[in-house]
C-alpha cells in the first residue's frame, strides 16, 4: 500500500511566527496555571481546591494549543506539592502519591496492555485480511456506493476493536491504493468524501467500544473516582453505546451519498477484484495464532459483564472481579511473547514497545490523576458545580430534556477542545448531579463519556480530525462543514436513541 501523504505547511523547520506562537502559549498556559492558584476561592470551593483547578486548566490550555506530553508530566509534577492536602490517607510522599494515582492507575496499565495487543495483531497482517474480505465480498461490487458502504463498514467495525489513529492511518493508505487505481487526482469530490465519512465512523467506533479505547476507559476511571466507587461495566456501555454508533453512522453515510453527492463516474469501468487485494494468500499460521489469543483476551473482557446482566452473583463474575480486566491482558501479551512460529515470537516486545505512544500514555496518566483529584471533597469543585447547576436539574424539566440539552453543550465543547479534558470535567461534575435528575449515575456518565468523544468539525477535538485537515485528498473547510452536520447528528441520536436504552439497562 502507498504511504499517507500529508499536506506540508512549507519548510519542515519551524517558522519565527510557529516559534512565537509556541512561546507565547505556553507562557499563558503558565500563567493561567499561577494566576488561577491565587483567586479568592468561592465557597464551597477551598484555597486548596483552586490551586488544583489553576493546575489542571493550566494543563487543558497547554493540551489545547501546545502539547500533549510535557504538559502532562508538569502536572503530575506539580501535583506531588499538594496531592497529601487533598487525599487521604497521606500515608506517602507526594511525589509517590502522585504516581500511585497516574501512572499507577489500573487503566494505564490497561491501556499499554491493549496497544500491545493491537500492534500483534497489526503485525500480523490480519487487519489487511480483514480489509480484503470487506472489499472482495459480492454486495461490495454491486455498485458504487455498495462499494464505499463497505470502506464505511470497514472503517467502522476495525475501529471498534482497534486504537484511534492506527485504523485511520491504515484506512488512509487502503484508500490512497483504492483512489489511485480508479484515477482519481486531488480535489475531486469522491476521495475527500470517503476519507471524511471513514474518519468520522472511525470517530464514532472509538466512541462505542472500550476495546483498545483509552480514551474511554479513562472516562470509565474518573467516573469511578466520581461516584465513589461504582463502575460501568464493558457491556452496558456498548448495549447503550452500539445501537447509537450504528444509527449516527448510518445518517452519516447517507449525508455524504445524498446531500454532498460525490461523483462516482469513474466506477464504470473498474475491476472490483482488483481494489479487494492486490496479493490475495491463504490465512497464515501467525493470523491465526494471533487472532486467537486477541479474540480469547476480548472474551474475558465482555464475558463478565454479559454474565453479570442474568446472573450477577456467579462465581465467574465475581472471579473476574478480582482478577480485573488487566491480568487476562497481561497474560494474552505473555502468550504473544512466548509463542514462536518460524522461530519469531507473534510479538516482538521490543519493536512493540517502540511503536506504543508515551506521550499518550503521559496524557491518560495526568487525565487520571486530575480526574480524581477534582471530585476530591476536599476541592470543593464537586459541591460548587451541584450547587450552581441544581437550580436546571430541580426546575422541574423532564430528565430527558436535561439530558438532550446536557449532550449538545458537551457535543458541541469536544469540537473546540480536546475531548479527554471535556471527558475529565463533565464526567466529574454531572455524576453527582444524577440524584438531583432521579437517575442512576451511570446512565449520566455513560451519556457524558459518549457526547465528550463526538468530535469531528475541528482538529483540536480528536488526533484523527488533526490528521485528516493535512491529507492532500480533503478539504479542511469540508471537513469543518461535514462535521458540523455529524456532531449534530450524533448528539441527537445519543439523546434521543442512547437516553431510553440506557434508561433501560442502568
Amino acid at each position: 500500500m502507498t504511504q499517507t501523504t500529508v499536506r506540508s505547511a512549507g519548510s519542515t523547520e519551524p517558522t519565527t511566527a510557529m516559534k512565537s506562537s509556541y512561546l507565547l502559549h505556553t507562557l499563558v498556559g503558565l500563567v493561567l496555571m499561577a494566576v488561577i492558584s491565587f483567586l479568592p476561592a468561592p465557597a464551597p470551593v477551598t484555597s486548596t481546591g483552586m490551586v488544583v483547578i489553576g493546575v489542571f486548566v493550566g494543563v487543558l490550555y497547554l493540551w489545547t494549543f501546545v502539547d500533549l506530553v510535557w504538559p502532562s508530566v508538569l502536572g503530575i509534577a506539580l501535583s506531588s506539592f499538594f496531592i497529601n492536602s487533598v487525599m487521604e490517607p497521606p500515608g506517602l510522599h507526594g511525589v509517590w502519591k502522585a504516581l500511585q494515582e497516574s501512572a499507577g492507575s489500573w487503566v494505564v496499565a490497561f491501556v499499554v496492555g491493549s496497544l500491545l495487543l493491537t500492534y500483534a495483531l497489526n503485525e500480523s497482517g490480519l487487519t489487511s485480511r480483514i480489509a480484503d474480505w470487506f472489499l472482495s465480498r459480492r454486495w461490495a461490487q454491486r455498485s458504487p456506493w455498495s462499494f464505499t458502504y463497505s470502506l464505511f463498514a470497514c472503517s467502522f467495525i476495525l475501529g471498534m476493536f482497534l486504537d484511534l489513529i492506527p485504523t485511520l492511518v491504515f484506512m488512509i493508505a487502503l484508500l490512497n491504493v483504492v483512489f489511485r487505481k480508479l484515477g482519481y487526482t486531488y480535489g475531486e469530490k469522491y476521495p475527500l468524501a470517503v476519507i471524511i465519512g471513514c474518519t468520522f465512523l472511525i470517530n464514532i467506533a472509538f466512541a462505542i467500544s472500550p476495546i483498545s479505547h483509552p480514551v474511554t476507559l479513562i472516562g470509565f476511571g474518573v467516573f469511578t473516582g466520581a461516584s465513589k466507587g461504582a463502575s460501568i461495566g464493558f457491556v452496558e456501555y456498548m448495549i447503550v453505546g452500539i445501537p447509537v454508533g450504528i444509527i449516527a453512522a448510518v445518517l452519516i453515510a447517507l449525508f455524504l451519498r445524498y446531500v454532498a453527492r460525490p461523483n462516482t463516474d469513474r466506477f464504470k469501468t473498474v475491476n472490483y477484484a482488483e481494489l479487494a487485494s492486490e496479493n490475495a494468500t491463504p490465512l497464515s499460521r501467525r493470523e491465526v495464532a494471533t487472532a486467537v489469543i486477541f479474540t480469547l483476551v476480548v472474551i474475558t473482557w465482555i464475558l463478565p459483564g454479559l454474565i453479570s446482566l442474568f446472573a450477577p452473583q456467579s462465581p465467574i463474575v465475581a472471579y473476574f472481579d478480582d482478577v480485573t480486566l488487566i491480568v487476562p491482558t497481561l497474560f494474552g501479551v505473555i502468550l504473544l511473547m512466548l509463542l514462536r512460529i518460524g522461530g519469531k515470537p507473534l510479538l516482538d516486545h521490543a519493536a512493540a514497545f517502540r511503536s506504543i505512544p508515551w506521550g499518550v500514555i503521559s496524557l491518560v496518566a495526568c487525565a487520571i490523576l486530575f480526574g480524581t483529584l477534582l471530585t476530591e471533597d476536599r476541592v470543593g469543585l464537586n459541591a460548587f458545580l451541584v450547587g450552581a447547576l441544581s437550580p436546571l436539574f430541580a426546575s422541574g424539566m423532564s430528565p430527558f430534556w436535561v439530558m438532550l440539552l446536557l449532550v449538545l453543550a458537551i457535543a458541541l465543547i469536544t469540537n473546540v477542545v480536546n475531548h479527554v479534558p471535556v471527558i475529565i470535567m463533565f464526567v466529574a461534575v454531572c455524576v453527582p448531579l444524577a440524584e438531583s435528575l432521579g437517575v442512576d449515575n451511570r446512565l449520566i456518565g455513560t451519556l457524558v463519556i459518549l457526547a465528550a468523544q463526538m468530535g469531528f468539525a475541528l482538529p483540536s477535538s480528536l488526533a484523527s480530525v488533526a490528521l485528516i485537515f493535512g491529507d492532500p485528498w480533503v478539504k479542511p473547510a469540508a471537513v469543518v462543514r461535514y462535521g458540523a452536520y455529524a456532531t449534530l447528528v450524533s448528539a441527537l441520536t445519543i439523546a434521543l436513541i442512547g437516553y431510553p436504552i440506557a434508561s433501560l439497562v442502568f
